[in-house]
């Protein structure tokens, strides 16, 4: 037999749930006819309905602390249409529950929408992959935004010899450029 106690946590976590989508709905604008269509069209929407499905209680934490609920299937089917419509942040995400290709096809398209941090996940998982000379190329993309992390992983794959023989003067000359004072 259920408890009232019982009853009003799991009112309350399903009142949460309600809320949690309604937030992530948003308003459609004056006219629209269809607010399902408005959120489907809108990649950042769609992302956010979906980590709602995935995690009912989530209050603007994103997923770092994901706990999967009913509505994971469903909310991952929702950040992957967010992914595909462009939204960067659904695409590390998709990579964050993808593995292999997929996941490196997930970070490649972040990191050629600008993502930074996408770009030194996909150069170490090519590397990881066997894949030295393309792991260096976007190594060496982002070390010339004069991304710190980026100049550091390139010093220590230089060091180590991770880098083909042929790339090796481009990423010395890289590492031997005069940086910004911000860059320390």
């Amino acid at each position: 037999m259920t408890s009232q106690r019982e009853v009003l946590a799991w009112l309350a976590l399903l009142f949460a749930g309600l809320v949690g989508l309604a937030a992530s709905l948003g308003t459609a604008p004056a006219g629209s006819s269809d607010p399902l269509r408005w959120v489907t069209q809108n990649p950042q929407r769609t992302y956010e309905h979906g980590v709602r499905l995935i995690n009912p209680m989530d209050r603007g934490l994103g997923l770092r602390w994901y706990r999967p609920s009913a509505g994971s299937e469903e909310g991952l089917r929702w950040i992957r249409r967010a992914a595909e419509g462009g939204h960067v942040e659904a695409m590390v995400f998709m990579a964050d529950f993808s593995s292999g290709e997929e996941a490196r096809g997930w970070l490649e398209s972040a990191a050629r929408a600008g993502h930074v941090a996408s770009a030194r996940r996909l150069a170490l998982s090519l590397l990881v992959a066997g894949k030295a000379r393309p792991a260096v190329e976007w190594l060496l993309s982002v070390a010339k935004q004069e991304d710190a992390e980026a100049l550091c992983q390139l010093e220590l794959w230089l060091a180590r010899g991770y880098v083909p023989p042929d790339m090796r003067a481009e990423c010395a000359a890289q590492l031997a450029r005069p940086r910004s004072a911000s860059q320390h």
